[in-house]
């Protein structure tokens, strides 16, 4: 995760006068923004902190000032408050802890006047979507258990799976934009991209295909791996030989749901993220590649086709740098000496992100730690005041229609929700019917 205050607004309690002026920090998150604080809301936050985890395991907090801050005072208090942020976020128990959470939570619900009830969108790979009521302030794991409560998927199989901001073109492969960290509310974040060209997507969390095998004998999770795996076909993330198409043609013709994912698990790309038009300093300064992260190596393919890898257990540190548009990492290369690899990206963020989240990987799998289960995640209280979803009125009868016609053919609601389940999602088998 990584968070950042770009910039500051300043504000006053009486616009109209310009009185009473104050400074709000705008913080981002990967990137993209998130919320607006003042510095003592920032203050509270380190008092709470201070008293669950110590001060001694926490950086020092700017000190308030009594007078008006100049403009190098302010860009200077600025700079200290984020670096502040960043170090505490280097630490896990901080992180995840429900103190910081809550923070995060309630200063992006700040944006909406109220909470209020919606109707959430889930989208798979293929399209499709689940429908479902929630909260417009429900954080990222509360709606991923819910989706996966709508389709059936095993609770101990949620954590398999995550959120993804995801960008639609019409003439190309979609783009996953970034990962909805926990503390977010995904209708807020849907809100804010303000275009309807973007949405959220369910998609696998997990890298080493060993880890899929836990999960493939359940229907439902087998039905997600398989559309993910024919949309990363499509988007030519996955390489399919040619001596392998008919192959695959045959077993998706035969419903072959198991064996096709298992043949792809073989394939070049499978399980990989694929980022294009990169700069990249290897073999030379400005070299464009696309590059790639996979389970345990990250690797560019130039223009000529040849690749670089980078085992992960060889980086030593990575950052994200020149205003988030450059990833870098610091590698012990072949003569045993330490390098920077550096790659210039619009998806500089993302890509640190998805490295943190295979070494994440790595060492729970080293330290044989289980993925966490639902009944984990600390429950928070809903909000004391929640505005109503107004529903449409029902559309007025016409002319022609005769209500008082017993005789008419009238559909049970268990089968007209069968057939709704079957058109949208169809719980178990029919999110998997796409076209190669």
């Amino acid at each position: 995760m990584h968070l950042s205050i770009p910039d500051t607004t300043e504000c006053f309690t009486d616009e109209a006068k310009k009185r009473g002026q104050y400074t709000i920090y705008n913080m981002s998150c990967n990137g993209v923004y998130h919320c607006s604080l003042r510095y003592s809301q920032l203050l509270k936050l380190h008092t709470k902190l201070q008293q669950e985890f110590g001060a001694e395991h926490l950086e020092k907090f700017p000190p308030k000032q009594f007078f008006p801050l100049t403009d190098a005072e302010v860009e200077e208090r600025r700079a200290r408050l984020e670096a502040y942020i960043q170090k505490i976020t280097e630490v896990p128990s901080i992180v995840n802890g429900a103190t910081f959470t809550t923070f995060l939570l309630e200063a992006q619900e700040e944006v909406k006047e109220s909470c209020e009830e919606i109707e959430m969108p889930i989208y798979l790979a293929n399209g499709k979507n689940i429908k479902f009521d929630a909260l417009s302030t429900d954080q990222t794991d509360e709606i991923l258990e819910r989706v996966c409560e709508e389709i059936g998927l095993d609770q101990k199989y949620t954590y398999y799976f995550g959120l993804f901001m995801v960008k639609t073109f019409e003439e190309k492969s979609n783009k996953v934009m970034r990962v909805l960290q926990h503390f977010e509310s995904p209708y807020i974040a849907l809100q804010r991209e303000r275009g309807e060209n973007h949405r959220i997507e369910i998609r696998k969390a997990i890298w080493d295909t060993s880890i899929e095998e836990e999960i493939i004998e359940d229907k439902v999770a087998l039905n997600l791996l398989y559309v993910e795996a024919v949309q990363n076909i499509k988007a030519r993330t996955i390489v399919v030989p040619k001596a392998d198409r008919e192959t695959l043609s045959t077993l998706k013709s035969e419903g072959s749901k198991l064996e096709f994912v298992q043949f792809c698990q073989k394939m070049e790309g499978y399980g990989h993220w694929k980022f294009d038009s990169c700069k990249c300093n290897v073999p030379e300064e400005d070299t464009e590649v696309t590059f790639c992260v996979g389970p345990d190596a990250l690797y560019t393919v130039d223009n000529s086709k040849e690749k670089k890898f980078f085992n992960v257990k060889r980086i030593r540190c990575w950052r994200v740098l020149q205003n988030c548009e450059e990833f870098g990492f610091e590698y012990l290369d072949d003569n045993g000496e330490m390098v920077w690899i550096k790659v210039r990206t619009d998806f500089a963020i993302l890509l640190g992100m998805c490295l943190q989240s295979v070494v994440d990987e790595l060492l729970r799998l080293k330290q044989a730690i289980p993925i966490r289960h639902p009944k984990d995640r600390p429950k928070r209280e809903k909000p004391k005041t929640i505005r109503k979803k107004v529903e449409p009125p029902p559309p007025e009868p016409t002319p022609l229609e005769d209500k008082s016609d017993s005789k008419s053919p009238v559909k049970s609601t268990k089968k007209a929700v069968e057939e709704k389940d079957t058109v949208v999602f169809s719980k178990c088998n029919e999110i998997g019917n796409d076209d190669l």
